[in-house]
């Protein structure tokens, strides 16, 4: 029955204004309840595409503890809210913030979280050298702190188009 639901909705998304979607939602969230993981890791990779995806089912789908069920719309969903995307990586564990930071488009919301991981090394130069990554302007400062002692890094942070004029000399410093 889900299966029937979701190529209903997947038929008619583009054209769903937000309370159809909502009904959608309702119902889909309901047949989750006892679904197999084989329906969910379907449903997911069907609905990591669609933009308009119900609110609730993706959140669900990307936080199952299963990275089969959880990664296609944690990598790939534009329809997942950047404030669910930082609960999950406070909540989830490495595997989920891999996923996360496999995405094209990253919020500042995210990117925040991210920054004050104590394990962020690795993140840094991830985050830093993909230009559809957002950065508050708390997070920029940050950015540019930890880039200070790396020359590596501050080399990719110069590059961003993004970064304010007024950080330029403290990373000039370093390169």
């Amino acid at each position: 029955m889900l299966r029937e639901v979701c190529d209903l909705f997947l038929t008619h998304a583009p054209a769903c204004a937000a309370a159809q979607v909502s009904v959608f939602d309702n119902v889909m969230i309901r047949l989750m309840a006892a679904l197999p993981r084989e329906a969910l890791v379907e449903l997911s990779s069907k609905l990591a595409a669609v933009d308009n995806a119900p609110s609730n089912v993706t959140r669900r789908l990307a936080s199952d503890s299963d990275m089969t069920i959880a990664g296609p719309i944690l990598t790939r969903s534009n329809a997942i809210s950047d404030q669910d995307l930082a609960a999950i990586i406070a909540e989830k564990g490495p595997s989920h913030l891999k996923a996360i930071i496999e995405r094209n488009r990253i919020g500042e919301a995210v990117t925040d979280v991210l920054l004050d991981r104590k394990d962020r090394r690795e993140l840094l130069y991830k985050l830093a050298g993909n230009d559809e990554v957002r950065f508050s302007e708390v997070g920029i400062v940050k950015l540019v702190y930890a880039a200070k002692n790396d020359k590596a890094l501050a080399e990719i942070v110069l590059r961003r188009k993004d970064l304010p004029p007024e950080m330029l000399p403290f990373l000039k410093m370093v390169s």
